[in-house]
């Protein structure tokens, strides 16, 4: 029916993930896009005021296993794309998959616990992808994307 939000059709919203999953996982696993993988484990999360989402694992054959930050920026790409050439990809990523606004102008998000955000929104710029001391990876973010794209986090 028109006006529909995606928590009205869980069912079609589920069904398409599951393609789009499946698809992703021959991509990387069958078709190799990322090098060839021995293996990959993953896990689906439904979150209640969000839509489904996939985290996944790859096991790299060691030929193909990122050893230095600079392989994994090379395969993982965190940006938002030009609203201009990618209207309704960018629209959908920043409507369904980016953190709101938050912080000072907003202190009644539901991210927010003692005026700072549990998500630590806004990230910060990053110059190139590095470890942070748990060895979690922090991507690249560069201060002219926002610029570009407008102030999203």
């Amino acid at each position: 029916m028109l006006g529909q939000q995606p928590q009205n059709r869980l069912d079609l919203v589920t069904q398409m993930f599951k393609i789009k999953l499946k698809e992703l996982i021959n991509d990387i696993h069958k078709k190799h896009i990322l090098g060839h993988t021995i293996a990959r484990i993953y896990v689906i999360e439904f979150q209640k005021h969000g839509l489904l989402h996939a985290h996944i694992f790859i096991f790299f054959v060691e030929d193909f296993k990122p050893h230095m930050v600079e392989d994994v920026d090379h395969m993982i790409n965190a940006k938002l794309l030009n609203p201009e050439t990618n209207k309704l990809a960018h629209e959908t990523v920043v409507k369904c998959m980016m953190h709101g606004a938050c912080g000072a102008m907003f202190p009644n998000a539901t991210c927010m616990e003692e005026s700072k955000c549990k998500k630590q929104y806004p990230c910060k710029f990053q110059s190139e992808i590095m470890t942070d001391v748990n060895k979690y990876l922090i991507y690249r973010r560069k201060d002219y994307e926002v610029h570009t794209f407008g102030s999203w986090h």
